[in-house]
């Protein structure tokens, strides 16, 4: 008993929190944002607990520099998602702070100041609008926009939309729509957006009863610190295993040639991990002076 307290008393001495909520406000000229002036923790629950300070913008980054000190220098705007918003380093090890010292270690004349606006989930249709409102009157000297393949859906108001439960022409974020015409125009920020939610069918259905173990292992991951835990080592294990027994095994080549590829499913991977870490191994000395044998599975 006293081992299996000590477990959850010595993660919580450890850890002090895991994965805590993200919480965002709303602001009409640029949409979802950060609660401005507060304090924001990050984790997921294995490498990594940073605490960071929201500027009074809602992001998570130094304050901006003011426009004339920004109009006197060569500055430089980065929009971005989660790449640019980054929560689990410090602000000071962000790239827009280690682009500065770089800067100013091997150019000084250049006199680099920088400014980065990122938000998880936003693609570039929303990261227009905080250059709008929050990067426009610094009046940089050069933009960077990147683009991957998640911003894809993130651009498109109806797949948003579908993916949040939101009305596709009341979004709380920019959007953009395209007329009869062909062009596109820019939906701005709606504050109504949650009273236009939308309203499936399958709401009229009725609602099934959790089984019982259902609840308990919900109540587990709010409030346990060591299943939280557990969970989270868990899934970051089976990864691992299904990388390394599949190096080079692609979605695709497992749908066209399931044969060829030496994984398996993740419950499969689950258990040769499970195995292999706690079965116990044969004696390299066996008694009888033969091979060792490894116990049966």
């Amino acid at each position: 008993r006293r081992r299996a307290g000590s477990g959850p008393v010595a993660l919580r001495a450890r850890a002090p929190f895991m994965s805590p909520p993200a919480p965002v406000v709303f602001r009409p000229e640029a949409g979802f944002v950060k609660p401005p002036d507060t304090e924001l923790r990050a984790s997921n629950n294995l490498d990594y607990r940073q605490v960071s300070r929201v500027n009074s913008l809602g992001f998570l980054d130094r304050e901006p520099p003011s426009p004339e000190r920004a109009a006197a220098s060569c500055h430089l705007t980065i929009l971005r998602d989660s790449f640019i918003e980054a929560r689990e380093v410090p602000i000071t090890s962000k790239v827009r702070v280690r682009l500065e010292e770089l800067a100013a270690a091997e150019r000084p004349d250049l006199d680099l100041t920088t400014s980065a606006f990122g938000l998880r989930d936003t693609g570039q249709v929303q990261q227009l609008a905080f250059f709008d409102a929050y990067a426009r009157p610094l009046e940089p000297k050069a933009v960077v926009l990147a683009l991957v393949l998640n911003d894809l859906r993130n651009n498109s108001s109806l797949l948003r939309g579908i993916r949040h439960g939101w009305d596709p022409e009341r979004l709380p974020q920019t959007s953009a729509r395209r007329g009869p015409d062909g062009a596109f125009s820019l939906l701005p920020p709606d504050a109504g957006y949650a009273e236009s939610a939308l309203d499936p069918d399958a709401a009229a259905l009725p609602a099934k009863t959790p089984a019982p173990l259902l609840v308990l292992l919900r109540r587990a991951v709010r409030f346990a610190y060591l299943y939280r835990w557990l969970r989270a080592k868990r899934g970051a294990l089976f990864r691992y295993d299904a990388a390394r027994s599949t190096p080079s095994c692609s979605v695709a080549t497992r749908r066209r040639a399931p044969g060829t590829c030496s994984g398996g499913s993740r419950s499969r991977n689950w258990r040769r991990w499970w195995r292999r870490r706690w079965t116990r191994r044969p004696s390299r000395c066996a008694s009888s002076g033969g091979a060792p044998t490894r116990p049966a599975r």
